[in-house]
């Protein structure tokens, strides 16, 4: 999924020719679940070409999100979520970050 840029991101630092690209990933019997955040490349930039691009990355098990009888825990989802797109708009994300808990 790719996002155009918020008309506020250039006060805030952001490349405003940058729109977001978040990545999900979640490989078949595996209990891993990895979410990418970045910007996406800027025009003329090769699309291979991960140097130099905002990112955060963080891989959770997908235990943490479940409870016993398997009801999924939304909220508890959402919250660590949120917390990725905080530490990306304040540029925590300038190099490759990635968060197993």
């Amino acid at each position: 999924m790719q996002t155009l840029p918020h008309p506020d991101e250039s006060r805030r630092g952001v490349r405003k020719e940058a729109g977001w690209r978040v990545r999900s990933e979640l490989p078949r019997f595996d209990e891993f679940y990895t979410l990418t955040i970045e910007a996406s490349p800027i025009k003329g930039q090769k699309e291979d070409s991960n140097s130099g691009v905002p990112r955060v990355s963080q891989k959770w098990s997908v235990g943490n999100f479940f409870d016993k009888d398997g009801n999924f825990d939304a909220e508890e989802f959402m919250g660590r979520v949120d917390s990725m797109v905080g530490d990306f708009e304040k540029g925590r994300g300038l190099e490759n970050k990635s968060k197993n808990d």
